[in-house]
């Protein structure tokens, strides 16, 4: 989903300001690409779902991946969840290197809120 891609571009360039980022912006896109990979991995998953369903039911493309939707809607949630409650730590982080962190739980924690 492009979406993601574009909600996290204004929260990396907040993250890379607010840190006074030199050569930590690498870290930016590490979150980023971590957010990119997850909403690949559930857009995968869903129309696997509705081509099986489509070629199982004889169901329209349209019925078919509604269906993916309402039965992969908890794993998909589950995932966000699971990604930023593992990042938010980094992202308030606190502690000896904290800073150079921060960014990657920033990009990755504003990313699957807007996701």
């Amino acid at each position: 989903m492009p979406s993601a891609r574009y909600a996290n571009t204004p929260i990396t360039q907040i993250s890379n300001t607010y840190h006074h980022i030199g050569g930590r912006a690498v870290y930016s896109f590490i979150g980023i690409i971590l957010l990119v990979g997850i909403v690949k991995k559930n857009g995968m998953m869903m129309v696997d779902f509705a081509i099986v369903e489509q070629r199982e039911n004889r169901t329209s493309p349209a019925t078919a991946i509604y269906q993916a939707c309402l039965v992969r809607f908890r794993p998909i949630m589950m995932t966000t969840m699971a990604a930023l409650m593992g990042t938010l730590p980094i992202a308030i982080g606190f502690g000896a290197g904290s800073e150079s962190r921060r960014p990657l739980g920033i990009a990755v924690v504003g990313g699957a809120i807007v996701k």
